[in-house]
Parts: structure tokens; sequence; C-alpha cells
């Protein structure tokens, strides 16, 4: 029975579910027991084993429901859009403080070069 309850556990952790009906004869039959005997000798689970199934999460669960309040959706749209055009202004500037330093830089460059004569 403890390789039984292995495949099963296995079969939990890489599928994320119980074997099906059919599968489980074979299972039993790979695991060189009986089902009649597995059937047989099965005893209702205790408190110990309905703890171990509470530790795999059932993943078809949905979440609950969310209730949109299109109002705020909206206020933090326009903050958002604000936030990203104040941001785009800043990109600009600071690029325009980077090429105007470049320009004076190659013009400094060209007085060096022709005084240079």
């Amino acid at each position: 029975m403890t390789s039984f309850i292995y495949v099963t556990v296995h079969h939990w952790l890489k599928h994320r579910g119980m074997p099906t009906l059919p599968a489980l004869p074979q299972i039993a039959g790979i695991t060189c027991q009986s089902t009649d005997a597995a059937l047989k000798n099965r005893s209702p689970p205790a408190d110990t084993c309905k703890q171990v199934t509470m530790l795999f999460h059932r993943t078809a669960q949905r979440a609950p429901r969310r209730t949109l309040v299109w109002d705020d959706i909206r206020g933090q749209l326009e903050r958002w859009r604000q936030h990203m055009r104040r941001r785009g202004e800043q990109s600009v500037e600071k690029a325009r403080d980077a090429i105007d330093a470049a320009c004076q830089e190659i013009l400094s460059e060209g007085e060096r070069s022709i005084f240079a004569k």
C-alpha cells in the first residue's frame, strides 16, 4: 500500500490532480497490489490525512469577482497620463541639455583647431 500512496502523491505533485478512476487499477497493478486487497484494507482517512490534502491547493478555484469603480479608474488613468507627460518633458529637457553641451564642445574644439594652425 505504501508504494500505491507514493505513486498517487507523485501524480498529485507532478500533474496537479488526482489520478482518474481508470488509472487507479493500473497504478495498483504496477505496484503489485491487488485492487480488491487495496480496497478491502482501506480505512477512512485520519485527521492527519485530511490535513495533508489541505496542502495541495486547488488551481481551479476562481478568484472572487472584483467590483470596478470607474470614477477611481479614470482618476488613476489621468494621473498616469500626467506622470508620463512630465517624464516625457523631463526627457526632452535632459536631451536638449546634452545636445547643447555637445554642440558647445564641438564648437570649442573647432575654435581650438582653427587657432592651433
